[in-house]
C-alpha cells in the first residue's frame, strides 16, 4: 500500500508492506520513501527504509536435555531498486530487489550468548492496482 505524487518524470511517495515469509511463515512488516523517473509506461525507482520480522532461536542443553526458544521482534535499515511497468491505466507489473541488515542478540539460560549481524536480500514481483 503507498501514496505516490508525480512532477514531470519524478515520481516519489512512500509505502508499506505485511508480508509473511515463504518457509518460515513468519510476518514481517516495512516502511519506505521511494523516488524514481517514469518514461512513458515504465517506472524505475529506488527505495530506502525501515524494515521489521520475527527471529528467534533455541537453545538446547546437552547434559539435561532441557530446551528454550528467545524469539525477539528485529528491525533494520532496508535499501531496493525496481521496476514497473503499466498495462492498464489502473493496473501494473512490479518487480524490487530490497536489501536489509538486521541484529540479533540471545543470552541461553546457562549464560551463553549469540549474537547475529544478518544481511538479507530477496526478489519481489507483484501486480500493483492504482485506485482512482
Amino acid at each position: 500500500m503507498g501514496y505516490n505524487l508525480q512532477a514531470g518524470s519524478a515520481v516519489y511517495g512512500v509505502e508499506a508492506e505485511v508480508y509473511r515469509g515463504f518457509r518460515t511463515h513468519q510476518l514481517s512488516e516495512a516502511v519506505y520513501a521511494r523516488a524514481g523517473l517514469a518514461q512513458g509506461n515504465v517506472l524505475l525507482f529506488a527505495r530506502l527504509g525501515v524494515q521489521s520480522g520475527q527471529s528467534s532461536v533455541t537453545w538446547f542443553n546437552t547434559t539435561t536435555g532441557a530446551t528454550s526458544t528467545d524469539k525477539q521482534t528485529v528491525f533494520g535499515p532496508a535499501v531496493g531498486i525496481g521496476a514497473e511497468w503499466a498495462v492498464a491505466p489502473t493496473l501494473s507489473l512490479r518487480t524490487d530487489l530490497t536489501t536489509h541488515w538486521s541484529d540479533f542478540k540471545s543470552t541461553s539460560p546457562g549464560g551463553n550468548q549469540l549474537e547475529v549481524k544478518g544481511v538479507s536480500t530477496a526478489v519481489f514481483g507483484s501486480v500493483v492496482y492504482k485506485f482512482r
